[in-house]
């Protein structure tokens, strides 16, 4: 997953969603997986604003972690963006780029 207006924070919480989607053997990366890693780093921006929202952090990730339960058979190969994924992820980067503009 390429995303060239995406920051080191926004890179790195991309690659933290396919480390979890790999982990936990899915063949296809999702928002699941990307809400589960912008959640990690407790003191972040995303965990921040779901403080402010009222979202029990630790909660959420209990929620998130049985729901991306192993599947019966395991992927092993390189997961693979959802759908739904690449949809969120174009329209970050297209309004990433917009902002950037003069």
């Amino acid at each position: 997953m390429e995303h060239e207006h995406f920051g080191p924070v926004a890179l790195a919480a991309l690659e933290r969603a396919v480390q979890e989607a790999r982990r936990t053997g899915h063949r296809i990366v999702g928002l699941p997986h990307l809400l589960l890693a912008l959640s990690e780093p407790p003191g972040g921006a995303a965990a921040r604003a779901l403080e402010r929202l009222g979202v029990d952090r630790v909660a959420l990730r209990a929620a998130l972690q049985r729901r991306l339960a192993p599947p019966r058979t395991a992927f092993a190969g390189v997961p693979e963006p959802s759908a739904r994924l690449q949809r969120l992820l174009q329209t970050v980067d297209a309004e990433s780029a917009a902002a950037a503009l003069p």
